[in-house]
């Protein structure tokens, strides 16, 4: 239970660098000067006050499976041709004969302004792992 504990501080630290990587390069989009650093990297959890709401389900139960080690995959991609990056958060489903809660991936429409809005159920990508469905002939 404590290595579980430890796994998912560690994606939520992985996650909240890559967005804070993510928000720091996009965020100078409209600028014109290239800022210069005056001193050490700093990074802060901006998820919430991003309008990020995320939680990886990762299906572990104790085996420690190979995919029960793996983070989320993210995507950074321009879903509504608006010129500015999207986020795709790719999540995981609990194992077969072990299901816990329901898990779906998340799109976050990119509101320009260094926040963003949840679209997952207007654009879709809502009934779980694809693997899954095909898996239950349901694709």
């Amino acid at each position: 239970m404590l290595d579980a504990m430890k796994f998912r501080g560690t994606v939520k630290n992985v996650l909240v660098a890559v967005i804070a990587s993510f928000l720091t390069v996009f965020s100078t989009h409209a600028q014109t000067q290239t800022p210069v650093a005056k001193g050490p990297a700093e990074f802060r959890d901006v998820t919430a006050a991003a309008g990020i709401k995320f939680v990886h389900n990762n299906g572990a139960y104790g085996k420690k499976y190979l995919p029960e080690t793996l983070g989320p995959g993210v995507a950074f991609i321009d879903y509504d041709n608006d010129g500015w990056p999207d986020i795709f958060l790719v999540n995981g489903t609990d194992w077969p004969g072990h299901a816990t809660k329901r898990s779906t991936p998340k799109l976050y429409h990119n509101n320009h302004d260094g926040t963003f809005t949840d679209v997952t159920h207007k654009a879709g990508p809502r009934r779980g792992n694809v693997r899954a469905r095909r898996d239950r002939g349901r694709l």
